[in-house]
């Protein structure tokens, strides 16, 4: 995990990471893409889905590049995640299952 961290706990669990998001905070976390070598994300979108169950037709909440919660880098390979105070006051508290898709500057899935 790259860059500022705030109103965030991640877990690991095996290969999975559980996130805990603390309802009214400001929340914003990033990650390299590419990891120890980043990968150029210049023109990449991304979208983080929560969902109640992986199999809902629709997410709970999003970050995306459309509503302005993720933040696209360049050569540095970070993308950042973030959503308002008023934003995470207005989730419904539970537990979520999430995904995260990123597309290249070709349209790509990656």
């Amino acid at each position: 995990m790259v860059g500022t961290v705030s109103g965030i706990t991640i877990n690991a669990r095996g290969a999975d990471h559980d996130i805990q998001l603390v309802r009214g905070a400001t929340i914003s976390f990033g990650l390299v893409w590419g990891g120890a070598t980043p990968i150029d994300v210049t023109g990449f979108t991304a979208n983080l889905q929560a969902k109640v169950n992986a199999s809902d037709a629709s997410a709970a909440f999003e970050f995306k590049n459309a509503n302005s919660r993720v933040t696209i880098g360049s050569t540095d390979g970070l993308i950042t995640f973030s959503m308002t105070a008023t934003d995470s006051a207005a989730l419904t508290l539970g537990n979520y299952v999430y995904a995260l898709e990123v597309i290249d500057a070709t349209s790509k899935n990656i």
